[in-house]
């Protein structure tokens, strides 16, 4: 052998390790020889790189030649080594069947460990046509003959095949015993990459358990390492776009499904490209987008079809049903399609007997009865049951109940095994089955059974952000539910049912994040660039650089928190709370459905139920009324301006007193509201009949009751944040009245100070800009002297305060989830013990606040609740200058009154 034919083959060897330097050596030998055995090696090491770097096309460029050469020279060997390699590349660029084609030919020309490895291979392109049985029989005979030869990295690279395979099966157990056993091989002969390139799909096991932290955190872990090596990072992105979709976080989902597509197309890789398609569909049903997301499932199903893979096209069939039954609910609640094809299909539709609702049913059941009958062929279990349930609810609208029932029976039968969220499905489909029998009662205990599920689910997630986007998993179910309870005209039937689904995430404490440093100097430094980003902006010389810094630390953080684990007990039983408990207060639960609100209301423990006006119409008037108070809060005092902001701000509030209460005739006496969708950022004293009324405003009337009966501590916290000379003078003049209380202000004010202090309160006394974030509500803030104390602070102490009062703009504002899950700044105050807090839901004056804040002081040093506290507060202060207006309407009592 040639010192050449040597480099060459050290090449080869090499690629695994360090593909950077065995592109180097190749080209070394390529520039040298005119040796065809050695130039053919050199080639097929160069292709084998290409592969690794994520260069799919010039991997098959190389390997032809490499195949070329081993021919000229009569190299048997060489060629069926070379057409080895040349079949994966070409599998990778999306030719697989040419792919096979390719190894058959390898076959006949190679023995030994070559053999085994190419036999590997060829079960590993059977895996991808989704030809599963064929697959797990083709890697038996090369595991025997890798084990008795000894060679670990190709035993472990088989098991790690085979453990993808396992996943695909639905075997999870058995892939997980096949992913751990490859990491100890490559890790025993000190393969780092390589086993983490194993860790990688041990990531994608524990998403299919469920275990969203765990996978996070492993997919965080191998991107990491990665960056380190310069590994291609499109298929990770895919993963954890697998793992954000179950985890319903759907704009995340999105952005990693779309830089996945961005990385593949740039580099040819066909194969994995049309699978970044699909998921890039399925993230763009959950954003509500049907038309990208059917444009996608087209592209993806054209490609799988192209490249022999029926088993993935059946996937992205399903996904194009999913967006054809999502037009059928658009077009129901705006009345366009938003899909040229369903566009063309209504006009059809116009000129025949059918109706343009038919005809978008009649598409999402024709797209579904494809997809089911392509994922009962592939074995695609649980994207089948999703199809039956579409086909299903389509065939009951259309009616055809014996197709209906047959489709929502097959569903049904997996309600007892499997993933939780596959459990969730299948009851929904029993609920509908039996429905479609008049078994009313048993409708109704096939959604509880199915929100239980779904709650001993919602409880291993230790973070706030994923418990709540975890119950849109069960909104249809729980929506049905309380249709049910709505159409038996019961009003306790009703609360019970709008109380399963609504805010379930706050009633357990989130699982703190690790107290390990890294996050801690990851939180102070995240401080530290916010401010000086918002210093820059102040001054107009806004910093780009500050800009990438603040969201790669947002980013970072936000994984830690992610990762965290939950560890309490579900408890959804507990959904018919006890109405004795509101005593001398009414209860009014709002609640929407099918487009229309309705109210229960309980009064002497006597429930009620209300049939209000369109949800639209509602959110119209209060989105107008916040735009007048944010407008008015910033009038010049005493301007035309000012005077006719407070005009129109009073005029729209009459118009929601009358759309919203009103109709309730509401008894007298203290209130207990529970408001749903846009009402939760309502300031609700601005309404005329809610005006001089004592009233709480809690998530659910569950979350009252544990925050009514909270014990008291002891210790008060007063703090003042900087660029507000109002709040210092409000928190120093706190000060002299409540000698005992820890007073920060100035340079003491600081998050640490803060935190430290608040951490076992009984009350507490914020006053500082507040910072609502709508985009990430675990950013919402209070500014403090070194920067921002956020949600995440706030879920590092042990026990929050029992009463908060911040003195701040919108600190009382949070994001509305499915279910209406609430997320920001006072939502995680009560998710973490605290049972009242009296915030702002509107930009607020600093000047005016300071006067309401002190009087608001005076009542509650007299022992006055709270909401009682705060309405004498409000009446104490002059009406008639409308900044104090703007003031008084925009602080709101939450939790417990």
């Amino acid at each position: 052998m040639t010192a050449l034919l040597e480099d060459a083959d050290e090449a080869v060897r090499l690629v695994s390790a360090d593909a950077r330097a065995a592109a180097r050596l190749a080209s070394s030998v390529l520039s040298s020889s005119v040796d065809l055995e050695a130039s053919s090696t050199a080639e097929r090491a160069l292709g084998l790189a290409a592969i690794e770097f994520g260069d799919a096309e010039a991997a098959v460029s190389h390997l032809r030649r490499a195949v070329s050469l081993a021919v000229d020279g009569g190299y048997v060997r060489r060629e069926g080594e070379a057409r080895m390699s040349l079949s994966w590349a070409l599998t990778q660029q999306g030719a697989i069947g040419e792919g096979l084609v390719e190894a058959d030919r390898a076959l006949p020309v190679l023995d030994g460990s070559a053999l085994a490895r190419l036999q590997m291979q060829r079960a590993l392109i059977l895996q991808r046509l989704g030809r599963f049985a064929e697959a797990l029989e083709g890697y038996r005979r090369p595991l025997a003959a890798f084990r008795r030869a000894g060679d670990t990295l190709w035993e472990a690279r088989l098991l790690n095949n085979r453990g993808v395979l396992q996943v695909h099966r639905g075997a999870l157990a058995a892939a997980e015993a096949d992913l751990q056993r490859a990491i100890a091989l490559h890790e025993a002969d000190d393969r780092g990459l390589a086993a983490t390139q194993v860790r990688h799909n041990l990531g994608w096991v524990a998403a299919r358990r469920g275990d969203v932290p765990l996978s996070l955190s492993l997919f965080d872990r191998v991107e990491a390492e990665y960056r380190v090596h310069d590994v291609p990072l499109a298929l990770l992105f895919m993963d954890r776009c697998d793992v954000l979709l179950s985890a319903r976080l759907a704009s995340e989902a999105r952005a990693n499904a779309v830089a996945a597509v961005a990385e593949l197309e740039s580099a040819g890789m066909g194969s994995d490209l049309a699978e970044a398609q699909l998921l890039a569909a399925q993230a763009e049903l959950l954003c509500g987008d049907s038309a990208a997301a059917r444009e996608h499932a087209l592209a993806a199903d054209a490609a799988f079809v192209a490249q022999r893979r029926p088993a993935w096209s059946a996937l992205a069939r399903a996904a194009a049903a999913q967006a054809a039954w999502m037009d059928v609910g658009v077009a129901a609640t705006t009345g366009a399609s938003g899909d040229a094809t369903v566009e063309f299909l209504e006009e059809s539709a116009r000129n025949s007997t059918l109706g343009a609702r038919e005809a978008r049913l009649e598409v999402a059941l024709g797209e579904a009865r494809r997809a089911i009958r392509s994922l009962d062929a592939a074995g695609w279990g649980v994207e089948a049951l999703d199809a039956r349930l579409i086909a299903g609810r389509a065939a009951l609208e259309l009616g055809r109940p014996r197709l209906a029932r047959r489709q929502l029976e097959l569903a049904a039968a997996a309600r007892e095994r499997g993933p939780v969220l596959q459990r969730t499905r299948a009851w929904h489909a029993a609920a509908l089955l039996r429905l479609s029998k008049d078994d009313r009662r048993g409708a109704g205990a096939a959604v509880a059974a199915g929100l239980r599920a779904l709650e001993a689910h919602r409880i291993t997630l230790g973070a706030t952000e994923l418990r709540a986007h975890a119950s849109g998993h069960g909104e249809e179910l729980a929506t049905l539910g309380l249709r049910l309870a709505v159409e038996s005209g019961s009003a306790r039937r009703v609360l019970a049912a709008a109380e399963r689904r609504r805010a379930t995430a706050l009633l357990e404490r989130p699982a703190r994040p690790p107290d390990d440093e890294e996050l801690a100097s990851e939180l102070a430094e995240l401080r530290r660039v916010s401010a000086a980003l918002d210093e820059s902006l102040r001054d107009g010389r806004p910093d780009a650089s500050l800009t990438r810094r603040q969201a790669a630390l947002e980013r970072s953080v936000r994984r830690r928190a992610l990762r965290t684990r939950g560890g309490a007990t579900a408890n959804i039983n507990g959904v018919r709370p006890p109405l004795e408990t509101l005593g001398d207060r009414t209860l009014v639960e709002f609640f929407a459905l099918d487009g229309r609100l309705h109210a229960v209301t309980v009064t002497g423990g006597r429930p009620a139920l209300h049939r209000l006006g369109a949800e639209a119409d509602v959110n119209k008037e209060v989105a107008s009324l916040r735009f007048s108070l944010r407008s008015l809060a910033t009038a010049r005092p005493g301007s035309r301006a000012a005077d006719a902001m407070a005009g129109i701000c009073a005029t729209v509030a009459q118009r929601l007193d009358t759309l919203l209460i009103a109709p309730l005739k509401l008894a007298d006496g203290p209130l207990v509201l529970v408001p749903t969708g846009e009402l939760h950022a309502l300031p609700w004293s601005m309404l005329p009949s809610l005006a001089h009324r004592p009233l709480s405003v809690a998530p659910s009337l569950r979350l009252w009751q544990r925050a009514n009966a909270a014990p008291p501590a002891a210790g008060a916290v007063l703090a003042a944040g900087p660029r507000l000379p109002a709040a210092t003078e409000e928190i120093e003049t706190l000060t002299r009245r409540h000698p005992h209380a820890v007073a920060l202000t100035g340079a003491q004010a600081t998050v640490a100070n803060v935190a430290s202090a608040l951490d076992g309160a009984d009350t507490a006394h914020l006053a500082a800009h507040g910072h609502f974030r709508d985009d990430n509500p675990s950013f919402c803030s209070l500014e403090l002297a070194d920067g921002a104390l956020t949600v995440y602070d706030l879920e590092r102490l042990n026990k929050t305060p029992r009463r908060l009062v911040l003195s701040s703009c919108e600190s009382g504002l949070s994001t509305v989830h499915a279910g209406d899950e609430l997320m920001g700044f006072t939502a995680a105050m009560f998710s973490l013990g605290t049972a009242t807090v009296i915030a702002a839901v509107v930009p607020v004056p600093d000047e005016a606040t300071k006067g309401l804040m002190l009087a608001l002081d005076d009542e509650l040093r007299t022992g006055t609740p709270p909401a009682a506290a705060l309405v004498r507060a409000r009446d104490a202060i002059d009406e008639d200058e409308n900044r104090l207006t703007a003031a008084r309407a925009a602080f709101v009592c939450f939790g417990a009154g």
